[in-house]
């Protein structure tokens, strides 16, 4: 069918030149249109143009297109004479049949509204449109009240103000809330004020009004009112607010919508109902949202006030006029039973007149011989599909690519409703994409007509909306796309809100997203990246991320200090969390500095090594008292509560038994793990169920029990009392024995695990021991204050004590005194021994737990408790401790999978470590003038004396049988592993610094402050001197097959000898004196140490390969691994650190706490020792997952490894926040 086309008239085109002075240049114009140049370009020529073209250009130019068209609009709205009506066969005719009519035009809307100027159109309202005049005419305020598609907006556009203008005296203020109601009353405001004033001092003057009224600098009563005065009320205004609910679906700030409303409900004069108002508000609403407007108090009081006027649903006759009248304007004939089908269509959906009007528009463009059919009416689906099958007609011609951009595009034009109907919105050009707006203006032509296009001269950009909310409700295919991206976009409409108020703050940080807003973001973005095309939401979501991501690089920096501060304070638990912590924020941050992430991972690489410490059970008073059940599944725990507290070997509380009426000083299980005796101040022991049931009391002791135990067979209970008194009970609370003989407080008791003798503690410095039936048989005397605490071995033949003498003491049976450990510094309160017998668990006043041998070396100090630790108890297994303190925690201790061992004894700094050949013991030189050997496990095997001076550095000969020293007193010494000293080999003329043996163990080379380097057969015998070094040399290595020599100097050269004392090379690089020296396992490159912080690799021609940086301070040896893969460094800043041979940072050890001075690799490479003059050796077990070379991948690993420690912590600790309680829960899966 032919396209139908307007052109201007003469006069017309005065009248759009006349408009066209609003806008720059028809460039501007063309552009507010969304029409080509071209066709703008004709329109002023006086060209024909379409009609949809000629009508849009002339809404722009704000004109009727009527007048420009030359169309006497009178005509078509002239009611007929009498005399008309009297002419044979005219009687239902318009006088438009008297006057020239132009047969193309259409009368019909389909989807758009009516507007005034299509009021000769608009049939089928008269009594609903003679009802609002009346209304206004009355009273200040009009709702018209409707479904989607009712006509609201039309019967006020093309009935009511028409109507009100022929009455005369009106002026119009019309507009839609949009987005931003207030810029959208300024410009309607300022057009009808200042009707002069051009377009863009328009707009410009419309900002400012609409931001004072923001502020309320400014009402609309004021302006109205000023008007009035200047007119001296000669005329009204009708302020039409359409389509009310975008205040609701489209302005996002509460705030900005009531003071909207307020300024609105200001204006009209709700006091005087009788005077005919000078200004009415009309506003249209659908009727979904009236609950919104009611639940508005000021507004909800209006409408109780005014009620709205409903528009129902067309009547017959009112349909059949909406039907035929238009047609008759425009001698348009409909074919006889057309009416009648439609109707019947109609009927069944009595809301959908928006379809009605596009059907009887198509059925229009598909009219014949200027006749409406209904072979057309079938053909395009009747009512029901005439849109569908329209949009889907249009769909289906496009090409793929745009099948997939109109889903988006159709999409970003609906609002998903909360408990309402999904509504249009108005999406602008940059949030459907630059490059999908061709597509919109295809949408948008004649031919296709689905959405309209306009322009938002707030942020001057084309907008784009549904044509109409018909559409989202009929369109199957829309349907589904709007329920595939529901979420999405009902989350794109509040990122939407969130982006406004940003901007609307000057992009102030505080309105940025945060937490799981930005996560949530962050999400949609990767998932719908190709939806989120507008660049502000863009830089909404990235100025988030990024205002986040400096937080969180702010907040890690913090928890890492005070995860360092924790371990400083010997909290390993809460250190480690702040490690843990710190390492998820750091998952969030999308591309961190190495130096961040190596920062994280150093920290939980620290925190999981030197953790013991594995959960702590919380109290809110001093806990006295704690025992592993005899399956170690339980832990049961008393305190000045009075309370007994049972818990799961997690952490988890598992019961409270109450009946004490003062603190419960000491508990302990039954063997069979049934039961649980608990002794109080109260001076009673109680005997209890696990389910807390109280099973007996026995009572008989006239002060405080302190000390509680079952025996062996569970038939007896023992207990100690400040009554100076042991008693023996039977479990049925039977008394049997009272065991007196002691002259102070009785502290402890304990019975031998043949259950035929029982040890009491006492304030009276003793320990005694008894038989079962009362016999005194030992008095253990040597504690020079109270002993408080006592323990059998499980083997019954010792027995272990602890005193406020600052000791524990180990005594046999028979009362030999057989070792004396020392090293609390204050009162020993409690003692445990393990299992096995092997070691012995120690609680002191001085805040820790001790762990030694039975020989009586300190093995551990367990250190996290901030008061007194009362007592202790070892698990079954031996792989626990739980201790208890008057910090008001018991706390969990373990040994499993603990990775450093501390070696310590040595009474000044340790300048030198070697590692034996089979990996089971270690040799260390310190300036205490001994070497000591040592056992992996950290045991002292032998102490190697002879030295007057310094021992400077050592080395394990390959057989692992001689060990040779290097010392201050100008001799190396070698020693057998034995310790007997074997050869005293002198030659250096000063202080001998380094040694090492030959791969064969037959010769040894030394490094000297006199500059030389020495080569000595092991028998003592002096082979080579090497010389040429201008400084000390510190170091010397062997190449792997003994024909070579590397030497480190003071001079800031490594050089390369032949064992015949050749120099083969000078390796010149290094800025500052060379510390240490190492070959690589294969003998193909060279490791050098320097002051000047940097660790260099060479190859054994003199390249150099790589240089390692990263220390802070100056590096004081260097070894190479046993398969060459990895170099380990000692620093004088304190730490240890392993690189991969290319030269990536692999890990770095904390916790020395003074210099490191040398390292060495155990042969199996799981190992490095390393020594330092905080006196200490330290042997560090080097985990697998460390040597990963992909940052994120340790960091992963390590996330893994710390949270598979702390997770009972954080589930079970009542002092952990509920915000850190879960953060594992991902990290374990």
């Amino acid at each position: 069918m032919a396209r139908v086309k307007l052109k201007a008239s003469s006069d017309g085109l005065q009248k759009a030149n006349t408009a066209l002075r609003r806008f720059s240049s028809k460039t501007e114009l063309a552009d507010t249109a969304e029409l080509s140049r071209t066709t703008v370009q004709a329109f002023f020529a006086g060209k024909e143009i379409s009609s949809e073209s000629f009508r849009k250009i002339c809404q722009v130019l704000d004109v009727s297109w009527e007048a420009i068209a030359g169309i006497e609009t009178d005509a078509l709205s002239v009611t007929p004479t009498e005399s008309d009506k009297t002419q044979e066969g005219q009687s239902n005719t318009s006088i438009l049949t008297k006057k020239p009519v132009i047969p193309e035009i259409c009368p019909y809307k389909g989807l758009s509204p009516f507007t005034k100027e299509d009021a000769a159109f608009f049939c089928g309202r008269d009594k609903f449109t003679k009802t609002l005049v009346d209304t206004v005419q009355q009273r200040p305020f009009l709702a018209v009240i409707g479904n989607s598609g009712s006509g609201k907006s039309s019967v006020v556009f093309a009935g009511l103000i028409p109507k009100l203008e022929e009455l005369g005296g009106w002026k119009f203020i019309t507009f839609r809330p949009t987005n931003n109601p207030f810029f959208q009353l300024a410009n309607e405001l300022l057009s009808l004020l200042e009707p002069e004033m051009d377009k863009l001092a328009c707009i410009t003057q419309a900002k400012k009004y609409a931001n004072n009224f923001k502020t309320g600098e400014l009402t609309l009563k004021d302006v109205l009112d000023v008007s009035l005065q200047e007119n001296q009320s000669k005329h009204r205004f009708l302020i039409f607010v359409d389509q009310f609910e975008e205040v609701y679906t489209l302005c996002s700030e509460k705030n900005e919508r009531n003071i909207f409303i307020s300024q609105l409900l200001e204006v009209i004069n709700t006091e005087r109902e009788t005077k005919t108002p000078n200004i009415v508000l009309a506003i249209t609403l659908r009727a979904d949202f009236y609950g919104h407007a009611i639940a508005d108090q000021r507004l909800g009081e209006v409408l109780q006030k005014w009620k709205p006027e409903t528009i129902l649903a067309m009547k017959q006759e009112e349909l059949q006029a909406a039907i035929e009248e238009p047609a008759r304007k425009v001698n348009l004939k409909i074919q006889d039973g057309l009416t009648t089908k439609i109707l019947d269509a109609v009927k069944n959906n009595p809301g959908e007149l928006p379809l009605l009007e596009f059907c009887l528009e198509k059925l229009w463009q598909n009219q014949s011989n200027s006749q409406l059919t209904i072979a057309a009416y079938d053909e395009i689906g009747g009512v029901e599909k005439a849109l569908a099958n329209h949009a889907e007609e249009i769909y289906q011609e496009l090409k793929e690519d745009e099948q997939n951009r109109v889903k988006h595009i159709f999409t970003q034009l609906v609002r998903f409703g909360e408990n309402t109907d999904d509504t249009r919105r108005i999406a602008t050009r940059e949030e459907i994409g630059a490059e999908n707006w061709e597509l919109v203006t295809t949408l948008a032509n004649a031919e296709a007509r689905l959405v309209v296009t306009g322009r938002d001269e707030d942020k001057k950009q084309p907008t784009v909306e549904v044509v109409h909310e018909a559409l989202i409700r009929g369109w199957e295919r829309l349907r589904e796309w709007m329920e595939e991206d529901r979420e999405f976009r009902k989350w794109q409409d509040r990122l939407r809100a969130e982006k406004d108020r940003w901007e609307n703050s000057v992009k102030d940080n505080g309105a940025l997203l945060r937490g799981a807003l930005l996560v949530e973001a962050q999400d949609w973005l990767k998932q719908k990246s190709e939806c989120i095309q507008d660049p502000k939401e863009r830089e909404f979501i990235l100025a988030s991320r990024q205002s986040q991501e400096q937080q969180d690089i702010e907040r890690i920096k913090e928890l890492l200090n005070l995860s360092q501060k924790e371990l400083q304070l010997k909290q390993q638990l809460s250190s480690l969390v702040f490690a843990v912590k710190a390492g998820i924020k750091l998952r969030n941050i999308q591309e961190p500095s190495e130096d961040l992430k190596r920062n994280v991972i150093e920290r939980l690489q620290q925190g999981n090594y030197e953790i013991s410490e594995q959960n702590q059970l919380g109290y809110t008073r001093e806990v006295n008292g704690v025992a592993f059940s005899p399956d170690g599944s339980m832990i049961a725990s008393v305190s000045d509560d009075r309370t007994v507290k049972l818990w799961n070997s997690d952490g988890k509380l598992l019961s409270i038994f109450e009946g004490h009426i003062d603190a419960v000083l000491r508990v302990s299980f039954s063997p069979d793990g049934q039961r649980i005796a608990s002794a109080s101040a109260d001076k009673t022991v109680r005997l209890w169920s696990l389910e807390g049931k109280l099973l007996q009391t026995l009572e008989g002791h006239s002060d405080r029990v302190y000390g509680v135990s079952f025996s062996p067979d569970g038939q007896r209970i023992a207990s100690a009392s400040f009554d100076r008194t042991v008693r023996l009970w039977s479990v049925e609370g039977k008394q049997l024995q009272i065991l007196e003989g002691h002259t102070d407080h009785v502290w402890g008791i304990s019975f031998s695990p043949d259950g035929q003798r029982i040890v009491s503690a006492s304030a009276d410095k003793t320990v005694r021991l008894w038989s079962i039936d009362g016999e005194l048989l030992q008095t253990l005397e040597g504690h020079s204050r109270h002993v408080l605490g006592i323990s059998f071995s499980p083997d019954g033949q010792r027995i272990a004590s602890a005193s406020s003498d600052k000791t524990v003491r180990l005594w046999s049976v028979e009362g030999k005194l057989l070792q004396t450990l020392e090293g609390h510094t204050d009162r020993v309160y409690g003692v445990s021994c393990s299992p096995d017998g092997q070691r012995i668990a120690s609680a002191g006043a001085d805040r820790t737990v001790r762990l030694w041998s039975v020989d009586g070396e300190l093995l551990q100090t367990l250190e996290g408790h901030t008061d007194r630790v009362y007592g202790v108890s070892c698990s079954p297994d031996g792989q626990r401790i739980a201790s208890a303190g008057a910090d008001k925690t018991v706390r969990l201790w373990s040994f499993e999978g603990k990775q450093l061992q501390i070696l310590e004894g040595h009474s000044d700094r340790v300048w030198g470590v070697s590692c034996s050949p089979d990996g089971q013991r270690i040799a260390s030189a310190s300036s205490d003038k001994t070497v000591r050997l040592w056992s992996v496990e950290g045991k002292l095997l032998q102490t190697l004396e002879g030295h007057t001076d310094r021992v400077w550095g050592v080395s394990c000969s390959p057989d692992g049988q001689r060990i040779a020293s290097a010392s201050s007193d100008k001799t190396v010494r070698l020693w057998s592993v034995d310790g007997e000293l074997l050869q005293t080999l002198e030659g250096h003329s000063d202080y001998v610094l380094g040694l090492s043996f030959s791969p064969d163990g037959q010769r040894i080379a030394s490094a000297g402050a006199d500059k030389t380097v020495r080569l000595w057969s092991v028998e003592g015998k002096l082979l080579q001197i090497l010389e040429g070094h201008t400084d000390r040399v510190w170091r010397v290595s062997f190449s792997p097959d003994g024909q070579r020599i590397a030497s480190a100097s003071f001079d800031k050269t490594v050089r390369l000898w032949s064992v015949e004392g050749k120099l083969l090379r000078t390796l010149e690089g290094h800025t500052d004196q060379v510390w240490g020296v190492s070959f690589s396992p294969d003998g193909q490159r060279i490791a050098s140490a320097g002051a000047d912080r940097t660790v260099r690799l060479w190859s054994v021609n003199g390249e150099l390969l790589q240089t390692l940086e990263g220390h802070t301070d100056q590096i004081n040896e260097v070894s190479f691994s046993p398969d060459g893969q990895r170099i380990a460094s000692a620093d004088a800043d304190k730490t240890v650190r392993l690189w991969s041979v290319e030269g990536k940072l692999l890990q770095t050890l904390e916790g020395h706490t003074d210099r490191v001075n040398e390292v060495s690799f155990s042969p199996d490479g799981s190992r490095i020792a390393s020594a330092s003059s905080d006196k200490t050796v330290r042997l560090w077990n080097i985990d697998p997952d460390d040597l990963i070379l992909d940052l994120d991948e340790k960091l992963n690993n390590l996330l893994k490894k710390g949270c598979l420690w702390i997770r009972d912590y954080l589930k079970t600790n009542p002092n952990v926040s509920e915000s850190d309680r879960n953060i594992c829960d991902d990290i374990c899966l």
